[in-house]
C-alpha cells in the first residue's frame, strides 16, 4: 500500500477497527461499496475476504488515482471500480450487500439517507470515523433509528466503528 497523499493506511483507528469489521462481515460473492475510499484499503480487504464485486468513490482526485494504484499493485482491478465524485454516483451503483463509510461525523451524517438507499434489506451498513462523544447523536439519527438495527460498536481509543443491519425497505 502506498498511501501518497489519501487517507487509510491502516495506522489510524478508524480504518483499524473498519478492517477488522470487514474480516467479520465481508462473505464471499458480497457486492461492497465504499464511500470515501482513500487509498482503496478498505475495498481491497473487501475484495481479499472475498467480494465478488466493490465500488468505491472518493470526492477527492488524488485518492481516486491513489486507490487505483494500491488496487492495481495488489493485483485486483478486476473485482474493484473507484471513481471521483461524490454520493450522487451512487445512481451508478446497485444495491450492496455492505456499505463502508470511514468519513467524519457530519459527513456521515449528511449522506445516511442516501447511503441507506443502497444498502439491501438485511445488508449491511458499516460506519466510522466517529468519536465516542459522537455516539448517541449518530445512533439518533432518523435513517437509522428507522431503517437499521446496531449490531456491533467496537471502540479503539477514543474512536468508534459501528454495524448496523437493515431491518426495513
Amino acid at each position: 500500500l502506498n498511501p501518497k497523499m489519501a487517507f487509510g493506511t491502516g495506522y489510524h483507528e478508524t480504518t483499524r477497527l473498519m478492517l477488522k469489521m470487514v474480516a467479520d462481515y465481508v462473505k464471499a460473492d458480497n457486492y461492497v461499496i465504499d464511500a470515501g475510499t482513500g487509498t482503496g484499503v478498505l475495498a481491497m480487504a473487501a475484495a481479499m475476504m472475498g467480494a465478488k464485486e466493490v465500488f468505491g468513490f472518493d470526492i477527492d482526485p488524488w485518492s481516486k488515482r491513489n486507490a487505483e494504484e494500491n488496487i492495481d499493485l495488489n493485483g485486483l482491478s478486476g473485482c474493484i471500480t473507484v471513481k471521483e465524485g461524490d454520493e450522487r454516483l451512487l445512481k451508478e451503483c446497485k444495491i450492496a450487500d455492505i456499505v463502508l463509510a470511514n468519513i467524519n461525523r457530519e459527513v456521515l451524517i449528511k449522506i445516511l439517507p442516501i447511503l441507506s438507499k443502497y444498502v439491501k434489506y438485511r445488508g449491511n451498513l458499516i460506519l466510522s470515523g466517529l468519536l465516542e462523544s459522537d455516539l448517541q447523536r449518530t445512533l439518533d439519527q432518523p435513517t437509522l433509528v428507522d431503517t437499521f438495527k446496531l449490531l456491533t460498536q467496537n471502540r479503539e481509543g477514543e474512536w468508534l466503528a459501528l454495524a448496523f443491519q437493515k431491518t426495513s425497505e
